[in-house]
């Protein structure tokens, strides 16, 4: 899209001279377009004069097929290609640095979807698209660790290792603090070079770490590998009371699901918590096929479009749970989470205990693009089994009880014990 900058001054005055023939020549190309456009040329054709100004201009076709079905829409997108141009140019000319032309482009897309005002709305380059699809499975390449790092920090916390991985078989531990990667300090790195670091890395990599419970240093050989994360936990409580906490509802997560029911079962429960205190949601299909393992056989959740076209999710109850069930919820359960507590309430399965949810109650489709990048678009919005919108407002717990401070017993799932009624 940019040109680099030229070493001579006649080669200079030339991209000056050229710009300003590009400039005249599309100038007459908008003028022609709105002269065809007024008499009343058909849209295909009209489509194609875009076209041809949009690669004229150095424009991708595909960036312009958001458009094209739109007579109005199209005419602004003239504009639009004739003001890149124009910011383009003053960049050839004056901007100091080298110009990295596809983050640029990137960036054009990004603020596309952005100008939205939509936060959910956003656009994945092709490599943002492929981290973005593992993480939904339930996978992703790394070490198995999460950590945090503020600014002021002179090492990265990690505050958490997955059961299984790569990390936890090296012997890293929650609580462990990195303070050097492959002998570089990460104290002036952000958490997200950090990550880039250990995941881009396609050798085994030496952490130095610090672990303050026994005030000592440790070094360790890790390699990435790929990671499936735990998103479900499970315990059998007293009274044969089962405990299931969802982290997130990811493709592993239904299979993770089913493991846990089974080995609740087999050990006599009687009754269950379901903890989606934090859970942000995740798929709706995975939701949708957990719940059908839960509900009697009718609704489940149910979108409209923008057009008024809905579109139902029903159980067919063959997997119905008929035993006593509560679910504990916060301020940061969304979206799926709400699908899934909406569903108990409305069915009357079982008591919400703690507090408001967090209100997200429409739906995002992501659409790939032929080039491997993707957008992310809010298409619909969801309702409850009852027919209850719950954006922007949440679901209220039946049985609200605010969490206890960090030396106290869990109130919460106290309180969800309780309300099981046994």
């Amino acid at each position: 899209m940019f040109k680099k900058n030229k070493d001579t001054k006649d080669e200079f005055l030339s991209e000056i001279l050229d710009s300003d023939e590009k400039n005249k020549s599309r100038i007459e190309l908008e003028k022609q377009l709105i002269k065809e456009y007024k008499k009343g040329f058909r849209q295909g054709i009209f489509f194609v004069i875009i076209s041809l100004l949009a690669a004229f201009l150095g424009i991708k076709l595909s960036f312009i097929i958001i458009f094209g079905n739109n007579v109005d829409l199209s005419l602004n997108f003239i504009k639009l290609c004739s003001k890149i141009q124009t910011i383009e140019n003053f960049i050839n000319k004056y901007y100091l640095d080298d110009v990295d032309s596809e983050q640029v482009e990137a960036y054009i897309y990004k603020g596309l979807m952005a100008g939205l005002g939509d936060k959910y709305a956003a656009y994945y380059t092709a490599d943002e698209y492929e981290k973005e699809k593992s993480l939904s499975e339930g996978t992703y390449e790394g070490i198995g660790i999460v950590i945090t790092k503020a600014n002021s920090d002179t090492t990265a916390k990690i505050t958490k290792v997955y059961s299984g991985s790569p990390a936890e078989t090296a012997g890293i531990v929650a609580g462990d603090q990195i303070v050097k990667i492959d002998g570089s300090t990460v104290e002036k790195m952000t958490s997200k070079e950090i990550v880039e670091l250990i995941s881009k890395s396609d050798k085994e990599i030496n952490l130095s770490v610090y672990r303050s419970s026994n005030d000592r240093n440790y070094s360790f050989k890790v390699s990435s590998d790929s990671v499936e994360i735990i998103t479900v936990n499970s315990k059998m409580l007293e009274d044969n009371v089962g405990y299931i906490q969802i982290t997130e509802f990811d493709t592993i997560t239904e299979t993770q699901f089913d493991d846990a029911i089974n080995d609740l079962k087999d050990q006599g429960m009687k009754s269950l918590v379901f903890d989606l205190r934090d859970n942000p949601g995740g798929n709706v299909s995975t939701v949708v096929d957990i719940m059908d393992k839960i509900l009697p056989e009718g609704k489940i959740v149910y979108f409209i479009d923008k057009n008024g076209n809905e579109k139902d999710y029903n159980s067919d109850a063959e997997n119905y749970m008929d035993i006593p069930m509560s679910v504990i919820v916060n301020g940061n359960s969304a979206s799926a989470s709400e699908i899934f507590a909406g569903a108990i309430k409305d069915y009357k399965l079982g008591k919400i205990v703690g507090t408001t949810t967090y209100g997200k109650g429409i739906v995002q489709n992501v659409i790939g693009l032929k080039d491997g990048s993707a957008i992310k678009l809010t298409v619909a919005k969801y309702y409850t089994p009852n027919g209850i919108c719950i954006h922007q407002t949440g679901i209220t717990p039946d049985v609200e009880v605010e969490v206890g401070e960090e030396d106290e017993k869990d109130t919460q799932l106290e309180a969800a014990i309780k309300a099981l009624g046994n």
